[in-house]
């Protein structure tokens, strides 16, 4: 299958997403109307049998004016009504909360005080973060909820990342690493790590990935590991993976991984690796 397809395969695929998402939102909406609307006569007639009981009120037919008459001093201020008017709207949501996206946590790894593999002047931390935001912005066209461990230059530590997938209820995580292997500078290729026990659909986020990147960059695989103790797979209960995208102490493989087009080609195949995940496990 040339790119060409599976570029036009995955724009449908999130076209259909978005279509079913825009659907759930219309139907939300009304539900959410007819609710509020239905609170709000409840409050309205509540309060008006509460103030004729305390106030006493003698209501008499003015037969000449053809309309009811009351005698009310129970509310002089309005605010009360105001505000149980108000009560009936508890739920509603605006807009743009109730946008359902699907959630994508994606790591740079390493970061700030920690700048993971170092050789010949070359920091991991960096190249994980450039991949990343290339990431970032390739999942935000392509219509997902995108949240960032980190942006810059700067060390979340590895239980606050996991946090961040578990407060922002994450559809997948994603974390991004480059290799490294003492005493050699000719082992190349990739490997992906994720952790079944932790969620049973990790595995198969972690083949849809490795998958897309292997097939967009060509490079040679090193497998999938299903059991890591790696913290932010271990410890995550969302579908989570850790990649680990070529060795910097490979000279051939650090200049492709310097190189932006080889990012770009990495971040264009985690995407599509994503795609196929959630055409597989949909989220809505």
């Amino acid at each position: 299958m040339d790119d060409r397809m599976r570029e036009r395969r995955a724009l449908e695929h999130r076209r259909a997403l978005q279509r079913k998402r825009r659907q759930q939102q219309i139907i939300r909406r009304t539900c959410l109307t007819v609710i509020a609307a239905v609170l709000v006569v409840t409050a309205v007639v509540s309060l008006s049998k509460m103030r004729r009981s305390q106030a006493g009120e003698a209501v008499s037919q003015n037969v000449n004016q053809g309309s009811p008459q009351t005698v009310d001093t129970t509310y002089k201020n309005v605010d009360n009504f105001k505000n149980d008017e108000e009560a009936g709207k508890v739920g509603e949501t605006s807009d743009e909360e109730e946008q359902e996206e699907i959630c994508v946590v994606v790591d740079p790894g390493h970061g700030g005080k920690d700048p993971g593999t170092l050789w010949k002047n070359t920091y991991e931390k960096d190249i994980n973060l450039d991949i990343a935001l290339k990431l970032e912005k390739l999942l935000k066209e392509a219509g997902y909820k995108v949240v960032m461990t980190r942006d810059d230059d700067t060390y979340p530590n590895l239980s606050d990342r996991v946090q961040v997938a578990e407060r922002n209820q994450a559809d997948a995580f994603v974390s991004i690493h480059q290799n490294a292997v003492e005493n050699s500078t000719t082992i190349s290729g990739m490997e992906i790590y994720c952790n079944e026990d932790s969620d049973s659909k990790s595995p198969d986020l972690a083949n849809a990935i490795f998958d897309s990147v292997l097939e967009k960059t060509g490079a040679k695989s090193l497998g999938v590991v299903t059991d890591s103790d790696f913290v932010v797979v271990e410890n995550n209960t969302r579908p989570a993976c850790l990649i680990e995208t070529g060795f910097l102490t490979t000279p051939s493989e650090r200049e492709k991984l310097l190189d932006d087009d080889y990012q770009e080609k990495i971040a264009e195949g985690i995407l599509e690796g994503l795609n196929v995940f959630f055409e597989k496990n949909p989220v809505f």
